[in-house]
């Protein structure tokens, strides 16, 4: 019903622009995104064969949220080898952190663990069962 009242409202309003008016059915171009003004809208969904849109384009959509982990976000600083093995890396991106009571909300120091991408599959799998993997207190 929602719908029926909305193309009425459609056809009834004409000092409304159709940006799609006199195009084919596979040669519609997406309207640009409001934010940025050069990049195509995102498309939201389908109803009847008719393509509804988002207001923004997925780049502005994603740049909304934020990039960093809510880890780093507190302040945690990743140790320069593995809590688990002692393995030092050569690049940073051979370490992650590791959440001790699995919740990824709770970013207290005593619950967050600096692991080798090793130790870290290993860890996942079997829990921190092991040695002297437990939370610092």
């Amino acid at each position: 019903m929602y719908y029926e009242i909305f193309i009425l409202k459609w056809i009834k309003m004409p000092y409304l622009h159709n940006p799609f008016k006199g195009m084919g059915k596979y040669s519609m171009q997406r309207p640009i995104c409001e934010n940025c003004n050069s990049k195509p809208k995102a498309v939201n969904y389908y109803v009847n064969g008719k393509i509804y849109f988002r207001k923004l384009c997925e780049q502005c959509l994603k740049g909304k949220k934020p990039n960093k982990p809510s880890w780093l976000i507190a302040g945690y600083k990743p140790k320069r080898k593995c809590e688990a093995c002692g393995f030092t890396p050569v690049y940073r991106s051979q370490v992650t952190v590791f959440y001790v009571d699995g919740n990824l909300k709770n970013v207290n120091n005593h619950n967050l663990k600096t692991v080798c991408l090793n130790c870290y599959q290993e860890v996942v799998r079997t829990g921190w069962g092991r040695g002297d993997l437990i939370p610092d207190l």
